[in-house]
């Protein structure tokens, strides 16, 4: 059935084939989208006119049913045209709130807008939940179908954490439970404690990555600096448990942001040389194509991380096309029943999904040698 939402004037719906290429929209069940019905709506966009600012966290996510949107960064560098899917899916903008773009409509346009909360709460109860049991066995067949990954390291087992138990609450995240025990403990053994007093900097946008951190007392925020570095927006937050810098040691690029305490704290800090040798193996893994192409005839999926403009005309053969920055923004829907391989344009951004996608209890893995080494069978033109 359609999903009706007050539009201009008269109520108006969406029809199955449009939602078909709206994600996450067509990720969802039936009874799912029922429940999205209230929190849609259509609305007009007169060319130049704005949707959004830098800075800006709106309310609901926005799609391009007809007509075009731009969106440019600060500097005016960087820009984006955003359009009604056509062999591909549309994808949500901002890309992560708050937004480091400004959109304005190329066009006179119509615009889907998706009360982002409601969807957010949908997305995640209609997730598969996350079984160690199952990872376990995910893990092992797909080590066996690769024939390359290291054989026999056990899932740890989930374990309560108390409060002030940031180990714990660390192990707690899907992803850390992939890594064996042996090297999860000399990790542990390795690890620094170090101080930090309120509005002290951990990490600088920008500078070389070195360590990786694990929040232990207090809590750290995550700012985007731009605008020259005048201007700067909360991107989020991490108490106990949480982990910071992993990004950058897997990309090996600077810093993406700065990460400075909020209240006093303590994080310990563990050399970036034993971060890529003890926990980056386990949830950054790497398969050739050959591999990949075997995995996938078995039931694995591709997921193309690529940015729009970096499409240049041809996508993957049956692949879910999700920009890198929706998935990081915790918007990837999918089973967890299914291994996934990512596929990216700039050999950097593969890995880290994929290390993100383990670390939230998904089986991932990333394609060696990016897009540039699909072959011609596998890819499709995009009208």
């Amino acid at each position: 059935s359609s999903l009706v939402w007050e539009g201009l004037g008269m109520p108006e719906s969406i029809e199955p084939d449009l939602l078909s290429n709206i994600y996450p929209l067509n990720k969802l069940s039936p009874d799912s989208l029922d429940q999205l019905q209230g929190g849609l709506r259509r609305f007009r966009l007169r060319a130049a006119r704005p949707l959004f600012d830098i800075g800006d966290s709106p309310e609901e996510l926005f799609y391009v049913l007809d007509g075009s949107v731009q969106m440019v960064n600060d500097t005016e560098t960087d820009f984006t045209d955003v359009s009604p899917a056509s062999g591909g899916e549309s994808i949500p903008m901002p890309y992560i709130t708050p937004s480091m773009h400004r959109a304005y409509a190329l066009t006179d346009s119509q615009i889907l807008g998706v009360d982002r909360a409601l969807l957010d709460r949908i997305v995640r109860a209609s997730s598969t939940p996350y079984d160690p049991a199952r990872d376990l066995q995910r893990v092992t067949s797909a080590r066996a179908a690769a024939e390359r990954l290291e054989a026999g390291q056990a899932v740890q087992a989930p374990r309560a954490a108390a409060a002030g138990d940031w180990r714990g609450l660390m192990l707690a995240q899907p992803g850390y439970q992939r890594v064996p025990s042996p090297a999860m403990d000399l990790a542990f053994e390795r690890m620094r404690p170090m101080r930090l007093r309120a509005a002290d900097i951990l990490v600088e946008q920008g500078e070389p990555a070195d360590d990786f951190y694990v929040v232990a007392e207090g809590h750290c925020e995550v700012r985007v600096f731009y605008d020259g570095r005048r201007k700067s927006v909360k991107v989020n937050e991490y108490g106990p448990g949480g982990t910071v810098g992993e990004d950058a040691l897997i990309s090996n690029l600077p810093r993406n942001a700065t990460v400075r305490a909020s209240v006093d704290s303590i994080v310990m800090k563990l050399a970036g040389d034993d971060f890529r040798a003890l926990i980056k193996p386990s949830l950054a893994r790497p398969v050739d194509c050959e591999v990949a192409m075997h995995m996938v005839e078995h039931g694995a999926q591709w997921v193309d991380v690529r940015m729009p403009k970096q499409v240049h005309g041809e996508r993957l053969r049956e692949a879910s096309a999700i920009p890198h920055p929706i998935i990081r923004s915790q918007l990837f829907c999918a089973d967890r029943a299914v291994p996934y391989i990512v596929v990216c344009a700039t050999l950097r951004d593969s890995p880290v999904i994929a290390y993100t996608l383990c670390k939230n209890g998904f089986d991932a893995y990333f394609l060696e040698g990016g897009f540039a080494a699909v072959p011609p069978a596998q890819r499709v033109p995009v009208a």
